[in-house]
């Protein structure tokens, strides 16, 4: 991603001489970097190094999610909050993860 905003700054800078890059134009240049650097391939390759396909069970421990459990709140019968889901368990999710794979 970072050489794709270099070349995309790089090229900002050619058609706009003497002008310098400023917060207005950010989100257009990270756009047109973010349109080369998001590819099918890289989105491959963060699910595989996250642990998700092929899908690890062993890559996160009940340790690495300790810090989430103050949001373990129960919800209220027959309310679901849109702003508060709390904790999802994974004995829940995996089945629905092996489903689509």
């Amino acid at each position: 991603m970072n050489t794709y905003y270099d070349q995309e700054v790089q090229a900002w800078l050619r058609r706009h001489p003497g002008r310098v890059v400023t917060e207005l134009q950010i989100a257009e240049i990270f756009s047109a970097a973010y349109g080369k650097a998001a590819t099918v391939q890289n989105a491959c390759n963060g699910f595989r190094k996250a642990g998700i396909i092929p899908f690890r069970r062993d890559m996160f421990t009940d340790e690495d999610f300790a810090a989430s459990a103050i949001t373990d709140v129960p919800l209220e019968t027959g309310k679901v909050s849109k702003c508060h889901v709390g904790r999802a368990k994974l004995s829940y999710l995996l089945p629905l993860v092996m489903k689509h794979m």
